[in-house]
């Protein structure tokens, strides 16, 4: 797992990506069957960047749905230290996404730093057989290490 701590400058771009994205979607149902509120996009948005200032990987911070987290990275951030990596059904098939995709989990930490703590294959995740509410779930244990995922 790798902690990264995010600055004052880092929290305004992510409050502006995701300040733009809540407007944009906030009239929306969710693609994911649930209502959309500002803070799931703050924590979205962290992990994104968290993973992008980590990598020295480019973050568009699009405001499209449909598009790759950062570059080639799909990136999940629960609230919850021991949140599962997740996969949606409707985001397989919006996306088109192909086994080989890769997904890191990322959990949010209140003290203004994300935990990047591992990635897997899209595969993996529907391999994993955890199906709950049309997501598709990995343990934790199972997740490869982070500093593996640019391999």
């Amino acid at each position: 797992m790798i902690r990264v701590t995010l600055n004052e400058t880092d929290w305004r771009l992510i409050d502006e990506v995701a300040w733009k994205r809540h407007q944009k979607y906030a009239n929306v149902p969710s693609n994911y069957g649930t209502s959309r509120d500002l803070h799931k996009d703050i924590v979205g948005a962290a992990g994104e960047y968290a993973v992008a200032k980590y990598f020295g990987l480019e973050w568009t911070g699009r405001d499209d749905d449909n598009a790759i987290d950062v570059e080639f990275l799909e990136v999940r951030t629960r609230t919850k230290p021991g949140g599962l990596l997740c996969v949606h059904d409707k985001e397989i098939e919006r996306k088109k996404l192909q086994p080989g995709q890769k997904y890191v989990l990322c959990w949010y930490n209140i003290e203004d730093a994300i935990t990047i703590v591992g990635w897997a294959f899209a595969s993996e995740i529907r391999k994993a057989k955890i199906y709950a509410n049309g997501r598709w779930y990995i343990q934790n244990d199972k997740l490869h290490e982070i500093h593996t995922v640019l391999l």
